[in-house]
């Protein structure tokens, strides 16, 4: 029950290669094999289609990202606004305004 390696190529997931050194590999793998040139042309287009599709979906991930950090930029420029105006009131707290410990009295739990 053995396969023909050019019919193992057919069935073998797409992935990228993993270097521009084997793009040419990748790209032309099924070009050596014996199937008609209708096939090999399909699985081009197959790739193609694939490939722009990761792409679009690549696209929309990274604008959802970009967003995020959109949002959370605001979110750190307002909160580092409150620490300021927090910074500031202490700053210009009165110290009489503050119990010393010996002054103050045991909490209400005791």
């Amino acid at each position: 029950n053995s396969t023909n390696p050019s019919d193992r190529r057919l069935t073998e997931p797409l992935t990228a290669p993993p270097d521009p050194y084997h793009q040419q590999q990748w790209l032309s793998r099924d070009l050596a094999s014996t199937c008609p040139l209708e096939v090999k042309m399909e699985q081009l287009e197959q790739r193609v289609e694939d490939l722009e599709m990761k792409l679009a979906f690549q696209d929309a991930t990274i604008e959802d990202l970009n967003q995020q950090v959109i949002k959370l930029n605001d979110l750190m420029s307002d909160q580092q606004q409150a620490i300021r105006l927090l910074v500031s009131k202490l700053q210009t707290a009165d110290p009489s305004d503050i119990v010393s410990q010996s002054d103050e009295g045991p909490p209400p739990h005791y």
